[in-house]
């Protein structure tokens, strides 16, 4: 082998191993070995699909400048034909930067509902479509525009820019996996501009640019959003949707008025409502409140407070006609009053371990009352909304769990850290941790509780809520969530995940979901998530992940992966079958650590950031 660092690395005869069992040979190999970004191509994907046939994905890297760059993307498909694919990133500044992503896909296939003969299943072709809407798919032509742009501007605004459009509602929930495919695409952003996409079963896809700007107590944010209905769209339908151009807010936080007892904050937004059918129109509303914070005797903490709520509008357009008049100013002035009353309780437990030597417990009861009167609103518009009454005691009881920890100095033979310690000399170092909180909440509706029958039973109380967090060590976390009905004497929903692992990097998770559908006894949701990753022994692990539908009593995804991991290489297969796409996909991976890890959706290549 030779290596000429800034150039290529060539290998004569080289061959792969797995213990004592050569798996590949090659001849003759090249590799490049730049420290900097350089142009070329990177390793493709080759692997075969149940729908898409055998498949080549070859990117094409494009170092442009040292701010820049763009991947280029060719992706056959044997029995769809060929996407291309294009991503183009850029960096001004840490905070000024950008990433477009196009990809284009003129399809041999249409979705048009039409199921496979069950006899033909497993043989030739097998492409039905996204089985999960009734939505037929007859474009042919398809293709999926997304962008995120960070960008600094003059006097501190800070401007975001997302933008994401599809072609159809099943484009997204076709191409999950790959150099492209949605579960990249959504990671990338996610870690890159700290944005995530809407998930991909969205027919609804928001597009944004937010101006904001920044002060120590007060914050101004100007939004332009715009909801792309895909089937509508798609369908050529009057299109509804109400938009955002724009959305103005400014926002003051809690703070003190001059050097007197009493706080105050503030909500203040304008909005332009437009839509290419229905009513449209302005809003302007500015809802400050005022807060007295005082102590009745030494426990009780008492906050009363008081809003004024002013809001404005104009409506340009009513459709349905209606006898209102348009262009005309209206307004609605309401206030609303708020009480709190808390206090805290807590005690402290000595504790006979290790490392932790104490437990604190605090008790929080809390009674939050909230009155907003009533009025009369039958000529306020769709766009604004209406305020309901409300007289409201929502009461509940939080308890948190903090144990103390004392972090040990190390032995020090020389300067006798441990015996200074103990004769005084130095102060013991604590961390503290928030383990445990366990919260019931429930609420009583006066205006319910005073309402007249009229054949229907009164039920001012709420269903009672309850939640724990429960996360003892960084290697064991629950979390979970219950809700039950005083009237019907049934739980309505509970959820849990538990999530555990080890210091070798074993873990496992299970989340439990129910909810049950209102008025019906049958559930409306129900389904467990199951991952597991172990390793038996080294250098051999396993991963397994499981999605099932309780109440249908079906499968979702199955994924059950064999990886063997030596110290600079590794082999792996991976299976995974979607029910929900009628998918089985088989991928075999080979690692090189230091060149890249080329595996089915993902490819990580040694290249700058």
């Amino acid at each position: 082998m030779r290596v000429t660092i800034e150039g290529y690395g060539t290998v004569k005869h080289a061959a792969f191993w797995a213990k004592s069992v050569p798996l590949l040979y090659a001849p003759f190999f090249v590799f490049p070995a730049k420290i900097k970004r350089q142009t070329g191509l990177l390793v493709p994907h080759i692997y075969y699909s149940y729908m898409d046939g055998l498949q080549y994905n070859q990117p094409f890297f494009w170092a442009i400048s040292e701010s820049s760059d763009a991947t280029l993307y060719e992706h056959y498909m044997e029995r769809r034909g060929l996407k291309h694919g294009l991503e183009y990133r850029y960096v001004l500044a840490p905070e000024s930067k950008g990433t477009v992503m196009y990809d284009y896909l003129y399809d041999r296939q249409i979705d048009d509902s039409t199921p496979i003969p069950e006899e033909d299943r497993g043989g030739g072709y097998n492409y039905e479509g996204f089985r999960g809407d009734n939505e037929d798919r007859l474009n042919k032509k398809r293709w999926w525009f997304r962008m995120k742009n960070d960008q600094n501007l003059p006097a501190g605004f800070k401007a975001k820019l997302d933008v994401d459009v599809v072609s159809d509602q099943d484009y997204l929930r076709e191409f999950e996996t790959g150099y492209s495919g949605y579960e990249h695409t959504d990671s990338y952003f996610l870690k890159e501009f700290g944005r995530e996409l809407d998930d991909q079963t969205d027919t609804v896809r928001r597009n944004q640019l937010n101006l904001n700007r920044g002060w120590d107590k007060y914050s101004l944010n100007v939004d332009f959003r715009w909801y792309d209905n895909v089937i509508i769209r798609k369908n050529n339908l009057p299109d509804g949707t109400q938009q955002n151009l724009p959305s103005v807010s400014f926002t003051g936080s809690k703070q003190e008025i001059f050097d007197t007892p009493f706080y105050f904050d503030l909500q203040s937004s304008y909005d332009h409502f437009w839509r290419e059918v229905g009513t449209r129109g302005y809003s302007a509303d500015v809802h400050p409140r005022v807060y007295y914070p005082v102590a009745l005797g030494k426990y009780l903490d008492f906050e009363p407070s008081v809003g004024g709520r002013e809001t404005l509008w104009q409506v340009e357009q009513y459709e349905p006609e209606s006898t209102m008049e348009e262009d005309e100013l209206e307004s609605r002035e309401i206030y609303d009053v708020k009480a709190d009353l808390s206090t805290e309780i807590s005690r402290i437990f000595n504790v006979k371990d290790t490392r932790v030597d104490k437990i604190k417990h605090a008790i929080k009861p809390q009674v939050v009352y909230e009155y907003v009167p009533e009025l009369e609103q039958e000529d306020v518009p769709g766009f604004v909304g209406t305020i309901a009454p409300k007289r409201l005691v929502t009461y509940s009881i939080t308890n948190n769990f903090t144990a103390r920890t004392s972090e040990r100095p190390r032995p020090d033979s020389e300067t006798g850290l441990e015996g200074q310690q103990e004769q005084g000399a130095l102060p013991p170092k604590y961390s503290y941790r928030d383990f445990c909180r366990i919260k019931f909440t429930q609420s009583y509706n006066i205006i319910e509780a005073q309402r007249e029958e009229n054949g229907e039973e009164r039920r001012p109380f709420s269903d009672i809520k309850g939640e724990l967090e429960f996360r003892p060590y960084d290697c064991l976390n629950l979390d979970a969530d219950v809700t039950w009905s005083p009237y019907d004497d049934e739980y309505k929903s509970y959820n849990a995940i538990l999530t555990l692992c080890d210091r070798r990097g074993d873990y496992g998770s299970v989340d439990y979901r129910y909810t049950r559908e209102n008025g019906s006894d049958e559930p409306g949701t129900r389904s467990i998530v199951t991952k597991m990753f172990v390793k038996p022994f080294d250098p051999v692990s396993v991963y397994w992940e499981h999605e099932r539908n309780l109440k249908e009593r079906e499968d979702i995804k199955s994924v059950i992966q064999f990886r063997y991991q030596f110290q600079c290489w590794s082999f792996g297969v991976t299976y995974t079958h979607d029910r929900t796409m009628d998918e089985r996909e088989y991928l075999f991976e080979i690692g090189l650590y230091g060149l890249g890890e080329f595996e089915l959706g993902r490819y990580r290549p040694k290249k700058a950031e």
